[in-house]
C-alpha cells in the first residue's frame, strides 16, 4: 500500500464521519424546533370542559322522550338533531330541561346542529341525533368516528344517539357509553 492510497482512504473516512455528524446535528435541530414546548400567548382563548366522570345517569322526562321519538319519525329517512339544554347536579344526574335546534343542516350524510347559547336559562350540555340507517337489530347503536370527534372537540358533556333498529346509546365525554331501547 502506498502513502497515497492510505491517505485517500483516511480522507474519505473523515469526510464520511463529518457528513454523519452534520446529519445528526441537523436532525436534532429539527426535532428541537418541532417538539419544543411553547407557552400560549397571553389572552389565548380557553374553554371549560365538563368532567362527566361524576355523573352516572341522564334524566330525560317522558314528554321530552316523546318529542324525540316523534321528531325521529318526522325526519326519517333523514337524521334528526337537537341540542340538549339542562343542568349538572351534584348527585350524579344530568337533568335535561329542554331540547331545541336553531338550525340543522344535512350535508353528505352528516347532520350539523347549530344551537344558540342563551344568556338566561339552562346551558347547552350536549346533543341528540339519529342514525336512521342503522336498522339491523343484531348490531347495537354505536357512535361514528365523526360523533366521537364532535363530542370530544367540544365542551359539551353528553351525546345521545337514536338508531333505526330501536336501540340507542348515550355517550359521556369521558368515554363511557350506555345502550338503551327507545321503542
Amino acid at each position: 500500500m502506498t502513502f497515497r492510497s492510505v491517505f485517500s482512504s483516511f480522507f474519505f473516512m473523515v469526510i464520511a464521519a463529518l457528513v454523519s455528524v452534520v446529519v445528526v446535528l441537523t436532525s436534532y435541530a429539527c426535532y428541537i424546533a418541532t417538539h419544543e414546548s411553547t407557552l400560549l400567548p397571553g389572552g389565548y382563548p380557553t374553554r371549560e370542559v365538563v368532567d362527566t366522570r361524576q355523573f352516572d345517569r341522564l334524566r330525560l322526562s317522558d314528554s321530552l322522550a316523546l318529542v324525540v321519538a316523534s321528531a325521529y319519525y318526522r325526519a326519517f329517512p333523514n337524521e334528526l338533531g337537537f341540542c340538549i339544554y339542562g343542568d349538572y347536579s351534584d348527585g350524579g344526574t344530568i337533568t335535561v330541561t329542554a331540547l331545541h335546534a336553531d338550525s340543522v343542516h344535512t350535508d353528505a350524510g352528516q347532520v350539523h346542529i347549530f344551537c344558540e347559547v342563551k344568556d338566561e336559562g339552562p346551558p347547552i350540555i350536549g346533543n341528540i341525533h339519529s342514525h336512521p340507517g342503522a336498522t339491523n337489530p343484531a348490531y347495537p347503536c354505536t357512535p361514528s368516528p365523526q360523533d366521537y370527534f364532535s363530542l370530544f372537540s367540544s365542551n359539551r358533556g353528553v351525546m345521545v344517539i337514536y338508531c333505526g333498529n330501536g336501540s340507542g346509546v348515550t355517550v359521556f365525554r369521558d368515554g363511557r357509553q350506555w345502550n338503551f331501547a327507545w321503542r
